[in-house]
Formats: structure tokens, sequence, C-alpha cells
């Protein structure tokens, strides 16, 4: 499991402030500083633009397990996210989960077509409470679970600093920056089109 799905597992069996700041402040200190860095970023500014659909990857356990069984899964469960993080079957086995790091550079490297087969590696060499997380971020649906007074006192405890970025957006395909380059936008001074004399 990624730090960030470890640390969203230990918060919630913690409900007052004090124990929050306390086991978060503790996990961050065990991090190495760019995973510290990358689960900071993600806890305080997680993405919000959906990368990929949930039904993308719906289908793509549906494929794995049947479209009975997935119904019959998703029915006891309750919920698609949980449903597909629990009954995902790994097609090979990979060496280790994918950090929080690698997930924030994948979602900022690639646009949707191309971030689909990586997020199935990355499903497949996840756990279940893993894969949980990361469908949420995937989907755009990641929220901390913890208030922001208590990240900020956690990360003020641990000293822990992170390089606020914007939103992650998709890399923007070639006919969206043409099409967007020959439009005027706010920084261009509007211009009458009266003439003066009229």
């Amino acid at each position: 499991m990624n730090s960030l799905g470890a640390i969203t597992a230990k918060l919630a069996f913690a409900t007052e402030p004090e124990d929050q700041v306390r086991l978060l402040s503790v996990h961050l200190a065990l991090l190495d500083p760019e995973e510290r860095e990358a689960t900071a970023r993600m806890l305080a500014e997680p993405p919000q633009v959906r990368r990929i659909l949930l039904s993308a990857l719906r289908n793509l356990a549906r494929e794995q397990i049947g479209e009975e069984l997935y119904a019959l899964s998703q029915d006891f469960v309750g919920d698609a996210y949980e449903t597909i993080a629990l009954v995902w079957q790994p097609s090979r086995l990979h060496n280790r989960a994918p950090t929080t790091q690698d997930i924030w550079q994948g979602l900022a490297e690639h646009g949707p077509s191309k971030l689909l087969p990586v997020a199935r590696d990355w499903l497949d060499a996840s756990d279940a409470e893993g894969r949980h997380i990361l469908i949420r971020v995937l989907t755009g649906t990641f929220r901390s679970p913890v208030p922001r007074h208590v990240l900020d006192k956690a990360f003020e405890i641990g000293n822990v600093r992170y390089r606020p970025e914007q939103e992650i957006r998709p890399p923007a395909t070639r006919s969206q920056t043409d099409r967007k380059s020959t439009r005027l936008n706010s920084s261009h001074s509007s211009v009458s089109r009266m003439p003066s004399s009229a």
C-alpha cells in the first residue's frame, strides 16, 4: 500500500483531532523526503480533475471476474469504488506498489488514454486498501480524511513542506492549443467595433 493509502486507513480509526495530528505527524516523519512531500501535497491539495471514468475501471473489473459475479459483488458491497478494489484480480505480479510520488507524477505526465494502462498496472501492484484510495484519486473523488487545520498542525509539528502546485489537469491536445491560441483572452484589451467618429 502506498503512503497515502496507509495514512488514510490509520486516520479512519482516529476521531479526535489530537490523535489525528499525532498519527499524521508520526507517519509523515517516517517517509523519505520525496514521498513525504507527495503525500502532504495529495492530502492538502488532492487532484480535483477526473482523470479516468469510474465506468472504465468497472469495465476492467467486469472483464476479470465476469458480469454476473461483479453485479453480485456490488450488490453485497454497495459501493462501486470498494467493489472494484475488493474484486480486482492482478494479472501479474509486481515488485512493489506505486508510491504516492509515482501516482502524482503519473497523473501529471499522462493524458486519460495513456493513463488507463498505467493505472491498471498500479491496481495490479496494490492491495485492496491501496486500490480503493487509488481509484478515488484517479476518478477525482479523493478527499482528505481530516480537516485542513489538522493537516496544518501535523505539518508544523513535523516541519513538513510541500510545493503548492496548480491542480493537475490533463495535458492539452494539439487541437485544444491551436484553438486556444486564436481566441482573445482576458489579457488582451477590448477593442470597440464602432468607429470613434460615429
